[in-house]
């Protein structure tokens, strides 16, 4: 891992942060897709105001989109925590850091048990063959995809910039969602810091599949090269800053955005009870995790104290790291991310506030 420091990426070494952190939460919460980060201190030489930063070669780029076949693809899940349960201000869990000064209410129940993802088969398809070219696997007919309650079901066409994210880590595959964002560099992709950092350790194998529809990205599949958080989630898994960035490869010279043909503006400090439209990829029932849905409403201050905004929406697991775009549809700036719900309130979704901590973490990225 290394920390931005005064405009400098200081390397560090990757480790597991330690584990048996207090959990002021309350309430039960649900992630919106993976498992957060375990909470620790700052390692000698970094600290709090420092972006924690995964750099990856172009071996690793090349061994995460080989490592994606349509087999490992379809058997990829979110994951969820393990069950916890406690009163506000006691341990609960090593699973979650603090997530702020008001916490999350009194009870936590957060929810099914995280499982590793299914054991991928031989790699019999090659990176071409899994993604990287426009193919992405196999691809359902439209007339045979099942309508789910509350679906929304969009047509990813209409928004090519939103995708689903593809990674791996000691316990299995995992899913999440993201966003292509306007940037220096035509390759930042915006998700949830819990999409890039789980256990206290950077993910490995991310890839970023923009408009994917049942097993097809038309623009491929996109490694990333570097990926970077908030360093409150990083070290404490404070949901309050569960936001994080993938910069993607560049493919014969042309970036992301280039390819795709289009970014979403992104912005920061904005009011807090605008009008919002979520997107994901849910993949936790009724959703199979294959579409993208979204969701709008007008937000809401946390019910608990903290920072965070909640919207109408029961996506599920899978949808973590999806953006909010102000107003109504994917045209708008894009000022959060799906993070978590409440297990006894699963209808409404909960963002970060995009402050200048998370701004600190888009500029760098933005900027690679």
């Amino acid at each position: 891992m290394a920390y931005l420091m005064g405009g400098t990426a200081v390397m560090r070494t990757r480790r597991l942060l330690g584990v048996g952190g207090v959990l002021g939460l309350g309430a039960s919460v649900m992630l919106a897709g993976p498992a957060a980060a375990t909470p620790g201190a700052p390692e000698d030489g970094g600290g709090a105001g420092g972006v924690p930063v995964e750099q990856l070669d172009a071996v690793d780029q090349d061994a995460a989109a080989d490592y994606w076949t349509p087999r490992r693809m379809a058997a990829a899940r979110p994951a969820l925590p393990e069950q916890a349960a406690g009163r506000a201000g006691e341990v609960t869990s090593s699973l979650f850091g603090t997530i702020g000064p008001g916490g999350l209410g009194p009870d936590v129940d957060l929810g099914p048990d995280r499982g590793p993802g299914e054991a991928a088969g031989p790699p019999e398809a090659t990176a071409a063959q899994a993604g990287r070219g426009p193919a992405a696997g196999p691809k359902q007919g439209r007339d045979s995809r099942q309508e789910q309650a509350g679906s929304g079901a969009q047509d990813p066409a209409a928004s090519p910039h939103v995708g689903k994210i593809f990674y791996s880590t000691a316990e299995g595959d995992f899913v999440c969602s993201g966003n292509l964002v306007e940037s220096a560099n035509g390759s930042t992709v915006s998700t949830a810091g819990h999409c890039v950092v789980d256990g206290g350790e950077f993910v490995d194998n991310l890839v970023f599949a923009p408009a994917y529809d049942h097993g097809v990205s038309e623009h491929g599949l996109w490694a990333a090269e570097e990926l970077t958080t908030t360093a409150a989630w990083a070290e404490s898994g404070d949901f309050e800053q569960d936001a994080g960035f993938a910069v993607l490869e560049t493919r014969d010279g042309r970036t992301a955005a280039e390819v795709v043909g289009e970014a979403s503006p992104i912005v920061f400090d904005q009011p807090r009870d605008l009008f919002f439209t979520a997107y994901g990829y849910p993949a936790v029932s009724p959703y199979d995790g294959e579409a993208l849905h979204r969701c709008q409403g007008q937000a809401q201050d946390d019910p608990y104290g903290s920072s965070t905004r909640g919207i109408p929406c029961d996506m599920t697991g899978g949808s973590s790291g999806g953006p909010w775009f102000i107003g109504d549809g994917p045209d708008g700036a894009q000022n959060s991310v799906n993070s978590y719900s409440y297990r006894d309130d699963p209808d409404t979704m909960y963002g970060p506030y995009f402050g200048p901590a998370v701004e600190e973490v888009y500029t760098y990225a933005a900027s690679r």
